[in-house]
C-alpha cells in the first residue's frame, strides 16, 4: 500500500471489497486459543495506524462492500464511511435515518446513480444525499447521454449541498422526527422526517420523505429554529417562499402535502435579521 501511495501520489485511499463471509471461530496459536476475527481486526487496525502515521495528509475512505465495518475502531482510523450500496429509495431513506442516529452525519457517505433510480423519484434520491456526505456515481456513459432535466437537478442539489449544507454538517444538530422507520416490513410511519439545524439556529434543512400512499399530510414542527427570530422558508419542490416567526413555526408547524409514496419535499430555513435582510453566512448571522 505504501508503494502505491507513493508511486501515484495518492490523495485518497478507498478500502472496499472486504470479505463479507468470514470464517469465524477460534484456533490455537502459540499454545493459546485466539478468536480469528479479533486477530483480523488487530492486523487491519495496525495497517491503518501505520499508514496514517507515514502519510498524515492521506484521506482514507471506509467502504467495505458498501456499509460494512462501521465500528468505532474502524471509523477512528478513517475519514468517512460509505453507509450503503443501496442507492434506491425507500431503502436509502431507512439507512440514512438509522445510521445518522449512530454516526455524525458528515461521516456518512451516500451515493446516487441514475441507473438505479426511477425518474419520478429523482428528487427524493438526490435529496437523501443532503443528509450525509454527498457522492455521485454513474450518471451516464457521457454527458451527452444524461437528460437535461436530470443534469439540471443534479447541478441544483450539488450547488445546494456545497453552498448551504456542507458548511452546516460538521457542527449541526440532527433531529429525528420519525426515529423508527421499518421499511423491510410495514412502515411504522407514513413519513420519514429528518432535520439538520445550525447550532446558532441561523439555518436548517428538513427532508419530508413519504413512505406510504396515505392521503394525510405531514404535520411538521421544526425543532432547530430560534423562537425569537424570523425565517425565510423555501419549499424546494416549487421554489416558493414564505416568511414566518420561528416561534410560530415551532408551535403551529406546517402541513406538508406530498402526492404519493417515494416523493418528498425539502424545506430550507434561513434566518432574517431585524431589518429584513437575509443573512448569507454564519459570520453575517452573528451580526444579525
Amino acid at each position: 500500500l505504501g508503494r502505491l501511495i507513493e508511486r501515484y501520489t495518492l490523495d485518497i485511499l478507498r478500502l472496499d471489497g472486504a470479505p463479507m463471509a468470514v470464517e469465524l471461530g477460534e484456533r490455537e496459536t502459540d499454545g493459546f486459543l485466539e478468536n480469528t476475527m479479533w486477530r483480523h481486526y488487530e492486523a487491519l487496525y495496525g495497517i491503518l495506524d501505520r499508514l496514517r502515521s507515514r502519510y498524515p495528509r492521506l484521506l482514507i475512505e471506509n467502504c467495505c462492500g458498501g456499509g460494512g465495518r462501521n465500528d468505532l475502531g474502524m471509523l477512528s482510523r478513517t475519514h468517512w464511511t460509505q453507509l450503503t450500496d443501496e442507492w434506491r429509495p425507500p431503502r436509502t431513506i431507512q439507512i440514512a435515518n438509522g445510521m445518522s442516529m449512530m454516526l455524525p452525519p458528515e461521516l456518512g457517505m451516500l451515493f446516487f446513480g441514475i441507473g438505479k433510480v426511477e425518474q419520478e423519484a429523482l428528487d427524493t434520491a438526490l435529496r437523501i444525499l443532503l443528509f450525509g456526505k454527498f457522492a455521485l456515481s454513474g450518471l451516464g456513459i457521457s454527458q451527452e447521454h444524461i437528460p437535461d432535466e436530470v443534469l439540471h437537478k443534479v447541478i441544483h442539489y450539488v450547488n445546494l449541498y456545497k453552498e448551504f449544507v456542507a458548511p452546516l454538517l460538521p457542527t449541526c444538530k440532527a433531529y429525528h422526527h420519525t426515529p423508527i422507520v421499518e421499511l423491510d416490513k410495514a412502515p411504522k410511519s407514513d413519513y420519514c422526517v429528518l432535520e439538520y439545524a445550525a447550532q446558532d439556529a441561523s439555518r436548517a434543512i428538513a427532508g419530508i420523505f413519504k413512505l406510504t400512499d396515505t392521503p394525510e399530510p405531514c404535520h411538521f414542527r421544526p425543532k432547530g429554529l430560534d423562537s425569537r427570530k424570523s425565517y425565510t422558508v423555501t419549499f424546494d419542490s416549487t421554489g416558493q417562499t414564505l416568511v414566518a416567526d420561528g416561534g410560530k413555526l415551532q408551535q403551529e408547524g406546517l402541513n406538508i402535502f406530498v402526492e404519493r409514496a417515494l416523493l418528498s419535499e425539502l424545506l430550507i430555513f434561513e434566518i432574517i435579521e431585524d431589518g429584513g435582510k437575509r443573512c448569507q453566512s454564519a459570520r453575517e448571522t452573528e451580526a444579525c
